[in-house]
């Protein structure tokens, strides 16, 4: 994980699966709909790890690569809240 004061993708965005840009949004709080940075984090945390899961693949097949292309795509907010609700109220 990278700590990017600069980043401008997200709270945290995961460019591949060896790196893990924790942007603003993940580094002060207030700058989410998710609380402070801690729950920022474990929120964008779970988000980029159900890219890796084996039911996206078999979810989305040949159209995974377009997933990540924009912050519109459909998977943001639907990810976003699974993880929100994973980890529970605050």
């Amino acid at each position: 994980m990278v700590v990017d004061p600069q980043g401008k993708v997200g709270d945290m965005n995961t460019p591949s699966y060896r790196i893990t840009n924790i942007n603003p949004g993940g580094i002060n709080s207030g700058l989410s709909v998710y609380g402070d940075a801690d729950r920022t984090r474990a929120v964008e945390f779970l988000h980029e790890g159900i890219h890796g899961g084996w039911e996206e693949a078999g979810g989305f097949g040949s159209a995974q690569p377009l997933l990540g292309t924009s912050l519109r795509k459909a998977h943001q907010q639907p990810y976003s809240d699974a993880a929100d609700e994973i980890l529970g109220k605050n």
